[in-house]
């Protein structure tokens, strides 16, 4: 039994990482992994918006819903803490993670990511700290980042 597919696009060497995961007698495994490579040019839906996303600062800035809804935890109080960005303070942002990071996004399939109208990206560092997720909403054809929220320790 198929308990979830897990995608990992690797934007800066354009290729996309695919594992799928199984459970049996109560213990889940990884059943196959498989590894493609992808043509931005010619890659539509949302990796190719991603990629344009990671790489292009006037498209990406054209392609996020202001103010940005930001939360993230307050290390005084441990609370979260919610702003408002503008273009202004996304200035100091490196949305350039995209392109460099490994992030991961849970779905059944690309073709019914490409079918959504919402999707979460998650990043999860290695012994850093890093927690983070980007979401992305489509309107009127048009994918657009509509809140960030950032949980790193």
């Amino acid at each position: 039994m198929l308990i979830s597919k897990i995608f990992l696009p690797v934007l800066r060497i354009e290729e996309l990482k695919t594992f799928l995961f199984s459970k049996n007698n109560r213990k889940g495994y990884l059943k196959s992994f498989l590894k493609s490579t992808f043509n931005p040019d010619s890659t539509k839906g949302f990796l190719g918006f991603l990629y344009e996303f990671s790489k292009d600062t006037s498209f990406r800035n054209s392609h996020i819903k202001l103010p940005l809804k930001f939360t993230y935890l307050d290390m005084d109080d441990l609370e979260d803490t919610t702003e408002y960005l503008t273009l202004k303070n996304l200035a100091d942002f490196n949305y350039d993670l995209f392109k460099d990071k490994y992030f991961y996004f849970f779905h059944s399939g690309l073709d019914k990511i490409d079918n959504s109208d919402k999707i979460c990206l998650l990043f999860r560092g290695i012994d850093n700290g890093i927690f983070m997720m980007y979401y992305f909403e489509r309107k009127d054809d048009t994918w657009q980042l509509v809140e960030e929220q950032d949980y790193s320790t």
